[in-house]
């Protein structure tokens, strides 16, 4: 993703991140929208708690005094390991809010560049950080039922109850104030996911589908 350019966020639904983002720019306000709500009260060592932490410019990263573990803000969560700069994420995270009917990840890859994979992989760390959050074990006709019109494909029935968690957590946080802050606090407090679990076998990454018959964005074959 080097040389591309971040792109201003779209509309927000927080005012803080939209002011942090006006005062910093779309990298640094989206960071740091993270770290107020990861640590309101501020910083704190995630391997011992200790507030005894410091900033370490040249690594960008956070350094604890006690036990000298350094750390980022999505460390130990289910951003944890990923490339993907913060405001990809939170630009994901609106997207997928404000679509109705779901935002494909071929959709996604065309606004924040890289690889397919790589969308995909946001997006499906995201659902996962919303099923964490919504603590619910559906059976899988209740998942087939509520993703059948939205506009990805079916998918396998391995990934459904991501596609119903997504669908569930819009459909309860469609048109509140916070629905932004507790999808970003969602992301923060899921524990990480693997790309190897995320995709339950090696090689079975989803592939983007052809244009539909109209030319309209298509999900993506199981």
């Amino acid at each position: 993703m080097t040389g591309i350019a971040a792109p201003p966020l779209p509309s927000l639904v927080d005012p803080r991140l939209d002011e942090l983002v006006g005062n910093l720019g779309p990298a640094a306000g989206a960071t740091a929208y993270l770290e107020e709500l990861r640590w309101p009260d501020g910083v704190t060592c995630v391997r011992c708690t200790s507030l005894r932490v410091g900033f370490i410019k040249t690594r960008l990263k956070y350094g604890c005094r006690d036990c000298g573990y350094q750390f980022r803000v999505t460390a130990g969560t289910v951003l944890h390991d990923s490339h993907v700069p913060a405001y990809k994420w939170l630009l994901a995270v609106q997207l997928m809010l404000e679509s109705v009917n779901g935002f494909p990840a071929n959709r996604l890859y065309a606004l924040i560049g890289g690889s397919y994979k790589t969308s995909w992989f946001v997006e499906h760390r995201v659902r996962a950080a919303m099923a964490q959050a919504l603590l619910d074990d559906r059976v899988i006709t209740v998942a087939l039922e509520q993703v059948s019109g939205s506009a990805y494909h079916r998918p396998g029935v391995a990934h459904l109850p991501a596609y119903w968690a997504e669908t569930r957590w819009r459909l309860d946080h469609i048109g509140t104030k916070d629905a932004y802050r507790a999808t970003a606090l969602a992301l923060l407090a899921a524990d990480p996911v693997s790309y190897r679990k995320l995709t339950r076998h090696p090689g079975s990454l989803p592939r983007p589908l052809p244009p539909g018959p109209g030319g309209e964005e298509r999900g993506c074959s199981p």
